[in-house]
């Protein structure tokens, strides 16, 4: 984009398909960081982070004006410090953006409701949306927490929905219907998703698993009881709608944990403030003085940061455990130098077919193996299902006149294995479930 193209690689992007739907406001400010380091991914990875740190003194903003200062900190320190935040803020993903949104839209919901400041609501969720298609599902949580209050759904959440509205006409008007098609395909493969993985008790499992994975979740669902209550209820609506709309489209979501990033502050949220509540109700409770009361903050904000702190070692000699590390390049310095003797035996409008963690890299016209497939006119896996007309690929993509054919360990693991849906006999099942 910051070069004045839409394209996805070989293709035209509509920012509406199930292959890349993250939006383009996001994309142009990835293009843009990454324009500052040479078109290196290091630039995005840099925003990336920033958006972490920004979230994190948002949260810490409004928590600590609401709650005090420490709780403001427990949430801070407790979110910059969980091994899923310092994984995932330093890679590319419009999630956090998300995530940061709803964060500072709940701090601002939590405080007396007004008009002026159901709008100041509207207008930051318009960075989620923005960003990408799940700032749909924030915009529906700060609805629900205005719910009660008719006068204030309108200006919580008509500014992020015309703002989408207005990017989706744009783009539907330039690239000739496209986005509308896309669109379809999308919505089309979430109901089929949740259909195979919110069904029955399954949602029931998604949430079990998802909230008794590790400390971290065990905590914000304790959390969760405590917050039910006057002062912080909000939070808790926020997380229930949150993961209610995740759980029942993803059954893998502990494993592929970047779209929980939407709700990952928000989680940081229950854990600061169930601490700093049952700190409250143990002061009533006991008649714990002043002093103890701020040693035992001390001493658990010392705590949460010897938790963060121990992650360092493992950050900085790059040992950090990464649940999808089957699915991630497994050896930098190999792709650098495949991509380097690439680089040297092709010309620009010569043809590579690679996977895109190599793509990125080259010089050449290239396409992974899917995107290949669906230019022959095969369905390949969900992502190209149907596969696209050929007018909306920027070059072709015929494998015989590629220059080279290369398949790395994600191309056996991933690409290799999508499978081709057969969205009649899906039809089928799902109208023979139902009637039953």
């Amino acid at each position: 984009m910051t070069h004045g193209k839409l394209t996805n690689r070989a293709l035209y992007s509509t920012f509406f398909s199930y292959a890349f739907n993250y939006q383009p406001c996001f994309a142009f400010l990835v293009g843009l960081f990454s324009g500052i380091t040479a078109d290196d991914i290091l630039g995005g990875r840099f925003l990336c982070t920033l958006i972490g740190l920004g979230t994190a003194l948002t949260g810490f903003w409004f928590l600590h004006r609401r709650f005090g200062f420490f709780c403001g900190l427990f949430f801070a320190i407790c979110f910059l410090g969980y091994p899923q935040s310092i994984i995932h803020y330093r890679w590319i993903y419009p999630h956090g953006m998300v995530g940061w949104a709803l964060i500072a839209a709940v701090g601002l919901l939590m405080r007396p409701a007004r008009l002026p400041q159901d709008w100041k609501v509207g207008l930051v969720l318009i960075l989620g949306v923005a960003s990408h298609l799940l700032g749909v599902y924030a915009t529906i949580a700060a609805g629900f927490c205005r719910l009660l209050r008719p006068k204030s759904w309108l200006p919580v959440t008509l500014p992020s929905a015309l703002f989408l509205l207005l990017v989706f006409l744009g783009l539907n008007s330039l690239l000739n219907g496209w986005p509308a098609q896309d669109l379809s395909h999308l919505l089309r493969n979430y109901e089929a998703d949740s259909e195979s993985s919110g069904r029955g008790f399954s949602l029931i499992h998604n949430f079990a698993n998802f909230f008794f994975q590790d400390y971290f979740h065990i905590s914000a669902l304790l959390g969760f009881f405590v917050c039910l209550r006057r002062r912080s209820y909000m939070l808790c609506i926020a997380a229930f709608i949150m993961s209610f709309f995740l759980l029942r489209n993803r059954q893998n979501l502990t494993f592929f944990y970047y779209q929980a990033m939407v709700i990952l502050p928000i989680l940081a949220g229950l854990v600061a403030v169930g601490i700093s509540g049952l700190m409250g109700f143990a002061k009533r409770r006991f008649l714990l003085g002043k002093g103890v009361v701020r040693a035992v903050q001390v001493l658990l904000c010392i705590f949460f940061l010897f938790l963060g702190f121990r992650q360092l070692p493992n950050v900085l000699e790059e040992r950090l455990p990464v649940r999808i590390s089957a699915w991630v390049v497994d050896s930098i310095p190999d792709y650098e130098a495949a991509a380097k003797l690439l680089n040297r035996e092709t010309n620009p409008n010569d043809l590579v077919i690679a996977h895109w963690n190599l793509g990125w890299m080259l010089h050449c016209r290239n396409a992974d193996v899917l995107m290949a497939t669906a230019w022959s006119g095969l369905p390949a896996g969900n992502f190209f299902d149907p596969p696209p007309a050929r007018e909306r690929f920027c070059y072709p993509l015929d494998t015989q006149n590629a220059k080279f054919f290369v398949i790395t360990h994600l191309d056996e693991l991933w690409a290799f294995q999508q499978k081709y849906r057969d969205w009649e006999t899906d039809r089928k099942s799902t109208r023979l479930n139902s009637s039953h």
